[in-house]
C-alpha cells in the first residue's frame, strides 16, 4: 500500500533501532526492576512516574506503586513517543510533566491509537508503519500519516487482538511472525525425542514418565485443538502481505494459546506462551537485545529441572534456536515478575506482555540527545 507522502525525522524507535529507554506506568509486580536490572547490563534506561503532583522521574527511583486498575500497567497503548511529542491517552496531568522532563510537546487527539496495534520501522530510509487493519474503523490513513509522521503505512489483518501479539520487526526490514504450524512441528518433534530418551534410558514403564508423556499429549492435542478451530488470519496470509510488500517475514514458534468464541464479539486468543510480545533494540555495537514474557510451558509439558537437565529439548531453547541467526543467544531475557505474574496471570488473564508495559523512548527525543 503506498499512500500519500509527507515529510520524517530521524525517528530511531520500535523497530530494532537505538533507544534512551521505556516508559513504565508503574513497577507493579516488580517487573519494572527486572527490566531495569536488564537495563543496567545492556545499556537502556526504564522511566516512571511519581505520585501525582510530583511529576516525572527515571530509572533508579521507580516506586513501587500499588496499581488502582489493570491500566496502572499497561504504558504501551497509553503514550507513544515521537522524536518531538508525545501522544497520550491517559490523564493530561499525568501527561504534561512527561512533556516537560523530556522537552517534548503534548501532542492532543481524540483519535488516539493502541501502541501495540502498530509499528513504525525503517524500510529504505524511511519511517513506514505496520498497523492493525482494525484501527482503520476509526482512523484515517491520512491522520495516521500526519500524527505519526510516517511515509506509508502497511496493514495487517488482525491475527490477534494486537498486532504485538504476533508480529515483532527487528531490523533492515525483518519481521518476525508467530507460525502456529511451526509450533506443532516442533511439539511434535520434543515428543518424538522424549520417547527417544524414555526408550534409550530404559524408562518406558516408569510411572513419572508415563506422567509425562500425558502431560505432554495433552498440551500438545490442546493446542492443536485451537489452532485448527482458529478462524483468525494465520502466518501465511501474514507472511505474503509482508513478502509482496518488500519485507523479510521470519517464521517463529511465538506462541501457545487457548480458544475462546463469544458469539457477538469473535474470537479471542488467551496465552501460556507468547514470546513474539517483545522489546527489541539495537546497541552500539550492533547487537540486538531481545527481551520477551517467560513461559510455563515447558512446565506443562511435564518437563521439569531434572528432565530438562539431562533431555535435549525445550520450547523455551526452540524459540531461541529460530532467533540464532539474527540475535545472540545472551542478549534474548524472559520476564516473569513477582511470583511468576507474567506467566501465571498476565499473558492468560489480561491478554498482554511485556512489550504491553512498556512504551519505547527514542534515543533522540526533545533536546535529550
Amino acid at each position: 500500500m503506498n499512500i500519500q507522502k509527507v515529510s520524517t525525522t530521524n525517528f530511531k524507535g520500535y523497530d530494532a533501532r537505538p533507544l534512551k529507554g521505556f516508559y513504565m506506568s508503574s513497577n507493579s509486580h516488580k517487573i519494572a526492576e527486572e527490566m531495569q536490572a536488564i537495563g543496567k547490563k545492556e545499556g537502556f534506561k526504564i522511566y516512571s512516574k511519581l505520585k501525582l503532583g510530583q511529576g516525572f522521574i527515571c530509572d533508579e527511583f521507580i516506586p513501587a506503586l500499588i496499581p488502582k486498575g489493570i491500566r496502572d500497567l499497561w504504558a504501551q497503548d497509553y503514550w507513544t513517543f515521537l522524536s518531538d511529542k508525545l501522544l497520550a491517552f491517559t490523564n493530561k496531568y499525568e501527561t504534561y510533566p512527561i512533556c516537560d522532563y523530556f522537552k517534548i510537546n503534548y501532542h492532543e487527539t481524540d483519535k488516539h491509537m493502541s501502541g501495540g496495534n502498530m509499528f513504525i520501522v525503517n524500510k529504505d530510509g524511511e519511517d513506514v508503519m505496520l498497523l492493525g487493519e482494525s484501527e482503520l474503523k476509526y482512523l484515517s490513513v491520512k491522520h495516521l500519516q500526519s500524527t505519526y509522521g510516517v511515509s506509508k503505512i502497511y496493514t495487517l489483518p488482525q491475527m490477534d487482538y494486537h498486532i504485538d501479539l504476533f508480529v515483532r520487526p527487528l531490523k533492515d526490514k525483518k519481521v518476525l511472525v508467530a507460525d502456529d504450524g511451526m509450533t506443532i512441528c516442533i511439539l511434535e518433534k520434543g515428543f518424538e525425542k522424549l520417547l527417544q530418551y524414555m526408550k534409550d534410558n530404559k524408562k518406558e514403564d516408569s510411572s513419572e514418565f508415563k506422567s509425562i508423556l500425558e502431560k505432554y499429549k495433552n498440551v500438545m492435542a490442546k493446542f492443536k485443538e485451537a489452532v485448527g478451530s482458529n478462524n483468525l488470519p494465520n502466518a501465511d496470509k501474514i507472511i505474503n502481505i509482508l513478502t509482496q510488500e518488500g519485507f523479510e517475514p521470519i517464521r517463529v514458534p511465538g506462541r501457545i494459546y487457548e480458544i475462546t468464541k463469544y458469539p457477538d464479539e469473535g474470537t479471542f486468543l488467551s496465552h501460556d506462551c507468547n514470546y513474539i510480545n517483545a522489546n527489541v533494540f539495537e546497541k552500539e555495537d550492533g547487537d540486538l537485545v531481545y527481551i520477551t514474557n517467560k513461559s510455563k510451558i515447558d512446565s506443562l509439558l511435564g518437563l521439569n529441572d531434572s528432565i530438562l537437565e539431562n533431555f535435549d529439548f525445550s520450547f523455551e531453547k526452540e524459540f531461541m534456536k529460530s532467533l540464532s541467526p539474527y540475535i545472540k543467544p545472551e542478549k534474548i531475557y524472559f520476564v516473569s515478575g513477582d511470583l511468576d505474574f507474567i506467566p501465571d496471570l498476565m499473558l492468560k488473564g489480561m491478554q498482554g506482555g511485556i512489550h504491553c508495559v512498556c512504551s519505547e523512548i527514542p534515543q533522540n527525543i526533545g533536546n535529550l540527545l
